[in-house]
């Protein structure tokens, strides 16, 4: 595990490396898992859509951010903002976790940017709802 994890990063890369995965993508209980323009493991493609918009806006940006308190992940964070592709809402179980984040952010003063499927509709919407969030 440690000489796939020093050369490629982790499993799932070397799996696209070695052509085993159809299309370099893996379908997981949530969706699709896949890897960004960036290299970064995306485990949908409405998280690819984001990544890979955030790598060509040049924004820096971490995968899979822990929120204090607690074993949930934001899906990126950009300087302080906690961004969050609620692609399952409307899933009860789902919906369940959405609210707890949110509640986590209130509760610890942090920034979050929730982007839902509806927002992926458009790219030039996207771009700009993320940069006026960044930005401001």
């Amino acid at each position: 595990i440690s000489r796939i994890k020093f050369y490629f990063g982790s499993w799932f890369k070397a799996l696209i490396a070695a052509g085993i995965l159809e299309d370099g993508t893996r379908k997981n209980s949530r969706g699709i898992q896949c890897l960004a323009k960036d290299g970064d493991i995306c485990y949908s493609l409405g998280e690819k859509t984001i990544d890979d918009l955030l790598y060509s806006l040049k924004i820096k940006h971490t995968k899979e951010c822990h929120y204090p308190e607690s074993n949930y992940r934001s899906d990126f964070l950009v300087n302080d903002i906690h961004i969050e592709y609620f692609g399952l809402v409307g899933n009860e179980e789902y919906d369940k976790k959405i609210k707890k984040k949110i509640k986590l952010c209130k509760k610890h003063g942090l920034k979050l940017l929730p982007i839902y499927p509806k927002d992926l509709l458009s790219y030039n919407k996207l771009k700009e709802r993320i940069t006026v969030a960044l930005s401001g």
